[in-house]
């Protein structure tokens, strides 16, 4: 039977689901094509390092695209909890299944939870859209074909684009981790910004010029 086995209980378990209650939100870490139809949000599952959850979700993109990717936590340590947060935030929907210590038992302080939270809080503002692993090692989410998000520095900051239309400019929101200077694409002359450490940054960008 091999794949065709969960595949068909899947299938049960949505169709059994959506009768009930539609808009039901069905996970698995069915990463296969074939079970499109089976599932709203893929979860990227237990890894021993966010090494392993960006080639997973790096996997996700390439095969599934448009699904729903779980960002997940477990077992993230102390010293990646940064990363994992940020590019979870632009790929995916991002976790936390820890309150006071990290999964190596590190505390975690009040301020690292608050800088979290506001990078995390972004990820509802990005709508429904396909995520993709860019070139250059960051991650970027796209909406209709236009970018609404993107991670930056190392790993260490976001940026969420408002819609743009035409004769309107656009804003954007930069959350970092760290106090850093900042190059964010589509401002103004490759612009620089001065970020602090959990401080929400709303900025504008040029307006896009209408066609004739």
């Amino acid at each position: 039977m091999g794949a065709a086995g969960p595949l068909r209980y899947l299938q049960m378990i949505y169709g059994d689901a959506q009768s009930i209650h539609k808009g039901t939100l069905i996970e698995s870490s069915a990463v296969a094509p074939q079970y499109g139809g089976t599932l709203d949000m893929l979860r990227l599952y237990d890894a021993q390092g966010e090494a392993s959850w960006q080639i997973r979700a790096r996997i996700i993109s390439a095969v599934d695209p448009g699904t729903l990717i779980d960002g997940d936590d477990w077992p993230v340590k102390s010293d990646q909890a940064v990363a994992h947060a940020v590019s979870s935030t632009v790929y995916g929907t991002p976790a936390s299944y820890f309150l006071s210590r990290w999964y190596d038992g590190e505390l975690i302080t009040h301020s690292a939870a608050r800088v979290l939270g506001e990078i995390m809080h972004l990820a509802a503002l990005k709508g429904e859209g396909t995520a993709k692993a860019l070139t250059d090692g960051n991650w970027g989410y796209s909406v209709g074909g236009r970018l609404r998000a993107l991670t930056l520095g190392e790993d260490n900051a976001v940026a969420v684009y408002s819609g743009q239309g035409c004769g309107h400019s656009a804003k954007v929101t930069v959350v970092s981790a760290v106090d850093q200077r900042l190059t964010v694409p589509g401002l103004k002359d490759g612009k620089r910004i001065e970020a602090v450490a959990g401080v929400p940054l709303r900025l504008r960008m040029p307006s896009v010029a209408c066609k004739s």
